[in-house]
């Protein structure tokens, strides 16, 4: 499995000893692609973006941001299968008022 971001969606693999490709991490999620299965040839799953909460008391009007893009899928290895893709990032915003 991929690391989860704060907000989850880490791509997983499932199957039963058998070769299977990683999946995708959900997007928007900043998690981890999910490795492969299959014997000697697995890999691990990738890692998460980080998360921060910020609290500003005097906003401006406008403000430069960037979003991370998602993680390329690891190459296939020597079972044939590649790793899941990496989720994008995200920014999220909230408003509270004090009355």
């Amino acid at each position: 499995m991929g690391g989860n971001s704060c907000v989850g969606g880490a791509g997983t693999t499932s199957g039963n000893g058998s070769s299977v490709a990683g999946g995708s991490a959900a997007t928007n999620s900043g998690s981890g692609g999910g490795g492969t299965t299959g014997g000697a040839s697995s890999s691990n799953g990738g890692a998460a973006g980080g998360c921060a909460q910020v609290i500003i008391d005097a906003p401006l009007a406008t403000y430069a941001y960037a979003v991370g893009a998602a993680g390329t899928a690891g190459t296939a290895g020597s079972g044939g299968q590649t790793g899941g893709a990496g989720g994008s990032g995200s920014i999220s915003v909230e408003e509270h008022y004090n009355f």
